[in-house]
C-alpha cells in the first residue's frame, strides 16, 4: 500500500512537468545543452519549478474568479484586446476616433 500512496501523491507532479515541458522547451534545452553544456541545468530546473507554480496560480485564480487567466488579461489590459484587426496597441487618438 506505501507503494499506491507514493505513486498517487507523484502522479500530478509528474502531470504537471511533463505539461510544461513541450516540444519548443525540449528543442531549446538542446540546442542549449549542445553549445553550452551542462553549465545551464539549473535553468532546466528552475523553470520547471516557475512553470508548476504558474500552473497553480492559474487554477486556484480560476477557481475563485470563475474566469481563465487570459480572459482576465483581455479585459483588464486594453493593449490585450484581439477584436480590432491590427495588433497594434490601440492609443488614445486611434481609440476616441474608431
Amino acid at each position: 500500500m506505501h507503494f499506491r500512496q507514493l505513486l498517487r501523491s507523484l502522479l500530478l507532479g509528474i502531470f504537471l512537468i511533463g505539461y510544461c515541458i513541450g516540444a519548443g522547451r525540449v528543442t531549446a534545452m538542446a540546442t542549449a545543452g549542445a553549445e553550452v553544456g551542462m553549465s545551464l541545468l539549473w535553468t532546466v530546473f528552475l523553470s520547471c519549478l516557475i512553470a508548476f507554480f504558474l500552473i497553480d496560480l492559474y487554477g486556484k485564480f480560476t477557481l475563485v474568479t470563475g474566469e481563465t487567466t487570459l480572459v482576465t488579461f483581455r479585459t483588464s489590459i486594453p493593449q490585450w484586446d484581439t477584436s480590432s484587426s491590427s495588433h497594434a496597441p490601440r492609443t488614445s487618438a486611434a481609440a476616441s476616433s474608431a
